[in-house]
């Protein structure tokens, strides 16, 4: 008698083992597409963090480069920011030679290039033809993540008020700088006045 249970006990303890086993495993599977969801999930929001990052940096070495570019305007620190003809309006205020227009040798563009297209160019020029530059004033290949394209337009001339006329004079610029991000700015820079 005592043989007889225990066999019956046996056989019900080895139907309900089957249960827990299929009822454990399905419950790992459903663990393991939560993880792998949230694994997805993850990589995802790196890849947007990474991208929002990359435009950040290139935003800002463009915004940089257009300042930089910006404060050279009628102080006449390289030869093409003078101004020979203040008269002569929407003129490019670019770099006369082929070392200046790239010195990292970065571009397969050259200055004879940008030349022929601002001769026939009304009022677009591509960036890929834009002069070269470095925020760190570095042309080697470690600092190139710095590197930046340039255009600069004299708009116009003018007296500022307050200044004096016979002395003074304001020079007003469109800077546009690309990192490949194109930034654009503008304004007044009060210098020594040009005599015609």
């Amino acid at each position: 008698m005592f043989l007889h249970l225990l066999r019956q006990h046996k056989k019900s303890d080895t139907a309900e083992s089957g249960f827990v086993l299929v009822t454990t495993l399905g419950i790992l599977l459903i663990i393991s597409l939560i993880g792998a969801w949230a694994l997805n999930t993850s990589m995802f929001e790196l890849k947007v963090a990474g991208g929002l990052l990359r435009f950040e940096r290139q935003f800002n070495v463009a915004e940089g480069g257009a300042n930089t570019e910006a404060a050279k305007v009628g102080f006449f620190l390289p030869p093409y920011d003078t101004f020979p003809d203040p008269t002569d309006f929407g003129k490019r205020l670019i770099p006369t030679t082929e070392l200046a227009f790239d010195p990292g040798n970065d571009t397969v563009h050259t200055l004879a290039e940008l030349n022929v297209i601002l001769a026939t160019a009304t009022a677009y020029v591509p960036p890929d033809n834009w002069p070269w530059q470095n925020l760190l004033n570095d042309n080697t290949a470690s600092a190139n993540e710095f590197d930046y394209r340039y255009l600069v337009t004299y708009l116009d001339y003018g007296n500022v008020i307050g200044s004096s006329a016979g002395a003074f004079s304001g020079y007003n610029f469109r800077v546009q700088g690309a990192a490949p991000l194109v930034v654009e700015m503008g304004g007044t820079k009060l210098g020594p006045k040009v005599s015609l």
